[in-house]
């Protein structure tokens, strides 16, 4: 439910994000409202947000929710008085996504619904600007004052984070740079690096766990040490085929690969030919890369994620949807990409915990649907071929 629209959340999917996340430095459960609110909020959204459900009880022994869901007495007003306490006792302000949803078996009674999101305003403060709170992963309390190192951290967050990401990327790129040629690039990573969340011991045991996994295996069978992280390369006579990929010990999966292209030509004589790029290939990579990044970064720091896709060079370019390149040239015309158009880039941010197999297919349809507009598919179609090739290589379920 992190990244799941607020209007879209109904008491069914509460009901199963109650079975599966205890208590942590990502959810807060509370019987009922309470004046704490502010405190609450402001502790979600400076670590790395997460959700707060009203009118659910834990056990305290296991931080999971008590069944059935008992709810609290439903109230008109309950989003104004979280609203407001979040304008009016948190500086800089706050405002959550809130929504208060109807227990189906107990009339009169309900559940309050709070998405935080990570904040690039924190640190934020409460008790007149005098108390800054973290989540932490506590078992018998999540939220603590942050220190002087955490504040300071929060402070420069906003400014530094996103520049020093940008420029860990573009160096990992650098050293790999293709010219010329149509070109896929895909990073996952922190979406806010602040230190090594993969220390040197800890990497080098994750990079066994690649290898001993048959289906991404090939992606570090070359694998060898470079000055922050790993790094693996596949070269051959021509540029075509081309690829790197490296991780880091930011926890930035870094790939790029030149695109082995098929082309059609014009049914007159003479016209330009259209080059093709193959959609299952694409979805594979991105599928094979998030799978990687599960290994290397779950049960690690509690972290929100980037991941981005980009293709590169596209001019007279389009993707085709099968295997089948012959007499497709007025379709590749309709679907290439803009002249206006040499690079496309599509991105999603989530949470490190959706970072797994049953969300797999989700992101994948939310990044290709940004990407392939540029290629004018329609959704319906795009979402039909993506399962399609999906589930006929065995990477997800029906």
């Amino acid at each position: 439910m992190f990244n799941i629209p607020i209007q879209d959340i109904d008491f069914q999917r509460v009901k199963e994000f109650c079975q599966q996340w205890p208590e942590g430095v990502r959810v807060e459960y509370k019987a009922e409202l309470n004046r704490n609110i502010p405190k609450l909020i402001s502790s979600l959204a400076n670590t790395a947000g997460g959700i707060a459900l009203f009118g659910v009880e834990i056990d305290t022994t296991t931080n999971m929710p008590i069944f059935p869901i008992k709810g609290m007495e439903l109230e008109n007003g309950f989003e104004e008085r979280i609203t407001q306490a979040c304008i009016n006792g948190v500086y800089p302000p706050i405002t959550p996504s809130v929504k208060i949803i109807p227990i189906p078996s107990s009339p009169g009674r309900a559940i309050g619904v709070v998405q935080v999101s990570e904040s690039l305003n924190a640190p934020h403060a409460i008790e007149n600007t005098t108390r800054i709170y973290i989540r932490v992963n506590s078992t018998s309390d999540p939220v603590e004052l942050a220190n002087i190192n955490r504040i300071e951290y929060l402070l420069t967050r906003r400014n530094e984070s996103e520049q020093r990401r940008e420029t860990l990327v573009k160096n990992a790129f650098r050293k790999f740079e293709f010219h010329g040629i149509r070109r896929l690039k895909i990073l996952i990573g922190p979406l806010y690096p602040h230190r090594h969340i993969l220390p040197q011991a800890i990497l080098d045991e994750k990079v066994e766990v690649l290898k001993r996994d048959h289906k991404i295996s090939y992606l570090v069978e070359r694998f060898r040490r470079c000055q922050d992280g790993y790094m693996s390369a596949k070269s051959n006579s021509s540029e075509a085929g081309l690829y790197h990929f490296a991780i880091s010990f930011y926890g930035f999966l870094t790939y790029i690969e030149n695109l082995e292209l098929g082309s059609v030509s014009s049914p007159r004589d003479g016209g330009e030919p259209i080059y093709a790029i193959e959609l299952k290939k694409i979805l594979i990579i991105i599928f094979h890369l998030i799978k990687a990044a599960e290994i290397l970064l779950k049960q690690g720091e509690t972290i929100n994620l980037v991941l981005r896709v980009q293709l590169e060079n596209l001019f007279n370019t389009a993707i085709y949807p099968d295997d089948n390149l012959s007499s497709k040239y007025h379709w590749l015309a309709e679907h290439r990409v803009s002249s206006s158009d040499d690079r496309l880039s599509a991105e999603v941010y989530l949470p490190m915990e959706d970072l797994s197999n049953e969300n797999t297919l989700n992101i994948i349809m939310d990044l290709m649907k940004q990407l392939m507009w540029g290629f004018n598919w329609s959704d319906d179609f795009l979402t039909t071929r993506i399962k399609e090739i999906l589930m006929a290589n065995g990477l997800v379920r029906a």
